[in-house]
């Protein structure tokens, strides 16, 4: 698998799947809102070097989305898209701390 591609959502764990339908239902995210999170969260996973079966909310710590954030910029995505896959990722993280899967 190259770093430009996504991990599939097929492998994608439980939590993740949880984010996107709150996404949906308590949020109102359009479904190409949706697409776009989910291909964020997944491309930071990716070049994280984090495999989905392995994923747990706390593997997203401070370093590791920094490392994440150079690898994508070093492999030719714009900083628009990084800031954006960042953004998706925040979200997610405040989904999980609202849940009680991580602490702040």
């Amino acid at each position: 698998m190259t770093r430009d591609e996504l991990p599939p959502e097929s492998e994608m764990p439980r939590v993740y799947w949880d984010w996107l339908e709150y996404l949906s239902r308590a949020e109102g995210k359009s479904p190409a809102t949706l697409k776009a999170y989910g291909a964020a969260f997944r491309r930071v996973l990716r070049h994280a070097e984090i495999h989905p079966s392995l994923f747990e909310p706390s593997l997203l710590d401070h370093a590791t989305l920094v490392q994440a954030a150079y690898s994508m910029l070093s492999h030719g995505k714009s900083v628009s898209t990084v800031d954006q896959t960042l953004s998706a990722v925040e979200n997610f993280c405040e989904f999980c701390e609202y849940k009680g899967v991580i602490e702040k």
